[in-house]
């Protein structure tokens, strides 16, 4: 079902997050886009992926959401990333 279209038109903060990113990032300042970062980072075919449960202590959740916020990009890329890194995968 097509999503219905708003009576007031279009909101321009409808992603508010990545406004507020922006703008503490310096606004038009030259930022790698979360689709340069993903392209650049190698990623294994999809039947290859597993999916498991990982526990993080308070800090290393609070550091994770950070770099997530900093970086544009999703817990799932920042932890394979670090992942990569510590077992010299990259």
């Amino acid at each position: 079902m097509a999503a219905k279209a708003s009576a007031l038109g279009s909101n321009p903060l409808k992603k508010s997050e990545a406004v507020v990113r922006d703008m503490l990032r310096g606004g038009d300042q030259q930022q790698q886009t979360t689709e340069q970062v993903r392209e650049s980072t190698p990623t294994p075919a999809t039947e290859e992926l597993l999916r498991k449960t990982i526990y993080f202590s308070e800090k290393e959740w609070q550091a994770i959401r950070t770099r997530c916020y900093q970086d544009d990009l999703t817990y799932t890329d920042v932890v394979r990333a670090a992942v990569r890194a510590y077992l010299d995968l990259i």
